[in-house]
């Protein structure tokens, strides 16, 4: 049984930045596009974005999956799997994408841009401006909008939460901002005083994250358990951001043997010359399995992912050679 706990968005990014909140093994990469990734304005319009499904897995007791921290940067982070787990944790099954936008949007960079937050957007119409970029000098400067102010006032939204969460009063850090920026203007005041209060509202105040915890261990049984969540997984992730085949495959086959990620991590750099990423290996693992009429659309069907298990791992103990021969 899930047991619902509604959380500020402050409080889930410090638990991902703690590795409180990690991401296992059968979690595909991250796939959202720039323009996907500004889900602050979303978040400042009140809108629901749906909980986040998380597996809780306590101290002291043996993990399920390997499992990684979230990305600050966009590039993957390694996996581990240690023999017990030093402090209760979750990790997530549905809502990496989501999860991994506050994050990198408020502590991170996406393709090496940070977040920005016009302090200057109209408020009081609820339209909320954010842009990714190297600079606020990359961004537009001029608002073509005649009903708003005719000029943006771009801030860094990382540096906006962490003055914000060093000194909690909206006011001050409204003052300082307004001092730094040489706004005497009052109308100008209004908006950043409003923008920065709405910031601190939406993300410090707000219990706008739903998160749903699911036991980890409800068996006896280890592998019925990997089995179940891998399930779990895959049927939650047939909306959204939907997984492709080639996805669902994957993520069972990580579900099985932790080793897989890396494994197929080798063979993509070993054979990067003649173009073999992970989808021409699952493909290949037809002819090894002895099905080579199979296609995509069968990939999740009649058992394909164990017998593929059982070729990688006869592969990966012998250096690859099966799969060289």
């Amino acid at each position: 049984m899930a047991n619902l706990e509604a959380k500020t968005v402050r409080e889930v990014i410090t638990k991902m930045a703690d590795e409180e909140i990690v991401l296992p093994v059968i979690q595909r990469r991250l796939v959202w596009a720039e323009e996907k990734m500004l889900l602050l304005d979303s978040l400042f319009l009140q809108n629901s974005f749906g909980s986040v499904v998380c597996v809780e897995e306590h101290s002291g007791t043996e993990p399920l999956f390997s499992c990684r921290p979230f990305t600050r940067g966009g590039s993957t982070t390694d996996f581990s799997r240690p023999d017990k787990i030093a402090r209760t944790r979750m990790f997530v099954i549905d809502g990496q994408q989501r999860l991994q936008s506050f994050y990198m949007g408020l502590l991170g960079t996406l393709n090496g841009k940070s977040l920005y937050y016009d302090l200057f957007s109209d408020y009081s119409e609820n339209e909320y401006n954010f842009a990714f970029g190297t600079s606020a000098d990359d961004l537009p400067s001029v608002n073509k909008d005649p009903s708003a102010i005719n000029e943006y006032l771009w801030y860094q939204a990382s540096l906006l939460f962490t003055m914000l969460t060093r000194n909690s009063n909206p006011q001050i850090i409204t003052e300082n901002i307004i001092a730094e920026t040489g706004i005497a203007d009052s109308v100008k005041t209004k908006h950043v005083e409003e923008n920065v209060r709405n910031f601190y509202n939406r993300i410090f105040v707000d219990n706008s994250i739903g998160i749903s915890k699911v036991s980890a261990r409800v068996s006896s049984d280890k592998i019925k358990d990997r089995e179940r969540i891998t399930e779990l997984f895959r049927r939650l992730n047939n909306g959204g951001t939907r997984l492709t085949n080639y996805d669902l495959v994957y993520s069972s086959l990580s579900g099985i043997n932790d080793d897989m990620d890396s494994f197929f991590d080798t063979l993509e750099t070993r054979y990067s010359s003649i173009g073999m990423n992970r989808r021409a290996i699952i493909r290949l693992l037809y002819v090894l399995t002895y099905q080579p009429t199979k296609n995509e659309d069968s990939m999740s069907q009649d058992g394909f992912s164990f017998h593929c298990s059982t070729v990688l791992s006869v592969t990966a103990a012998d250096g690859g050679q099966t799969v060289q021969g």
